[in-house]
């Protein structure tokens, strides 16, 4: 497959997708990223995290960077970011990239907004916490049976 196809390929995808070097500095930033930062892919390439985020934030992702390429195992976890103009939770998997001669190359992630869900989950256990309570506190007996009666 042509160079040029993987990039369109991977422009389109429905996440946001950044590779950094072992320093850090943005390799490449896919359109949803260049989106959610609020900048293009040449504002950003070559900038690190400390240029774009808030201090804390940045030394967050930096964190978990050097977490990922000293372990040298893929991290997968829910976060919140804190960097757009809206709060919101993302599911992010950050990996370690190994050049073609396995040397640590860098940090690629992928993560994509999982808020709805997150609110969705949250409204979910409410509505669950509520209904067992009305349940518990009932002075009547209540039952549930099955469709053949069980």
């Amino acid at each position: 497959m042509p160079d040029w196809l993987v990039h369109v390929v991977v422009d389109d995808l429905p996440l946001n997708i950044i590779l950094k070097d072992v320093d850090g500095r943005f390799l490449y930033v896919n359109h949803e990223t260049c989106e959610l930062i609020g900048q293009s892919a040449e504002q950003i390439l070559g900038k690190t995290d400390f240029d774009l985020f808030p201090r804390d934030l940045a030394q967050n992702y930096r964190d978990d960077d050097h977490q990922v390429m000293r372990q040298g195992q893929p991290m997968t976890q829910v976060e919140p970011n804190l960097a757009g103009k809206v709060d919101r939770s993302v599911l992010v998997r950050k990996s370690p990239v190994l050049d073609p001669d396995g040397k640590l190359f860098g940090v690629i992630a992928a993560f994509s907004d999982v808020t709805a869900h997150e609110v969705a989950q949250a409204d979910f256990e409410q509505e669950k916490f509520l209904f067992h309570t009305l349940l518990d506190h009932l002075p009547d007996f209540i039952y549930f049976k099955d469709r053949d009666s069980r």
